[in-house]
């Protein structure tokens, strides 16, 4: 809110702000203008539901050990 008004988010704002959301980068304010926006907003809400199914997808693979190198690189 800004002089008593309530600022709208354009979508590629809160596009743009979804991944930092979900790392809980954002400030709290941010935060709660960010998810205001993804509620109100079908376009929002479907990109943010498809970040968290990626992201769920990524959390549940086993990490795979890296091989030590044995050349060295020049």
């Amino acid at each position: 809110a800004e002089n008593g008004r309530v600022m709208s988010m354009s979508c590629e704002y809160g596009l743009e702000q979804i991944s930092a959301f979900l790392d809980r980068e954002l400030p709290d304010a941010e935060r709660e203008s960010v998810w205001t926006h993804i509620q109100s907003c079908r376009h929002c809400s479907e990109q943010w539901e498809s970040m968290q199914m990626a992201r769920r997808s990524l959390q549940s693979l086993a990490a795979v050990p890296v091989p030590a190198m044995s050349v060295a690189l020049p």
